[in-house]
């Protein structure tokens, strides 16, 4: 469930509730987000691609190769982009945390679809925030 629904809940509660947040996570969330030129789906679908590719990247190594290409990556390019201010420090942490709760599936093609049905659900998140969510739990 966190692998699907963390990132597009991160999107509803920047985009549309931040009445739901506690105030002092608000402002914090705010002033990080303050000089970042993207919107939050935005800088989610920038961070889940460049996990994804990581991720298949990782794959076609050797194994420990592709290990340490995928945490040395991660944490190269999720620095690169804080520093630049492409995305939120909030953004890397929940996209990581998404990534690494999609590794409990031990099946990769389940994993794949699990994976995939994320995207609908940010953008419709983006869209119309949690009754986005809740209408495509029930598709």
């Amino acid at each position: 469930m966190i692998t699907t629904t963390i990132t597009p809940v991160y999107i509803a509660l920047i985009t549309f509730h931040h009445s739901l947040l506690p105030t002092d996570l608000l402002l914090a969330v705010a002033e990080n987000r303050e000089e970042l030129p993207f919107s939050p789906l935005t800088e989610a679908l920038f961070m889940e691609v460049v996990i994804e590719i990581l991720r298949e990247a990782g794959l076609r190594l050797p194994s420990t190769v592709g290990q340490t290409l995928g945490v040395v990556g991660g944490i190269v390019i999720g620095q690169a982009v804080v520093e630049a201010k492409l995305v939120s420090p909030l953004i890397v942490v929940i996209v990581s945390l998404a990534a690494i709760c999609s590794f409990v599936f031990p099946n990769y093609s389940m994993a794949l679809a699990i994976r995939l049905i994320k995207y609908p659900m940010m953008l419709l998140a983006a869209s119309f925030g949690a009754v986005g969510i809740a209408v495509d739990g029930c598709l």
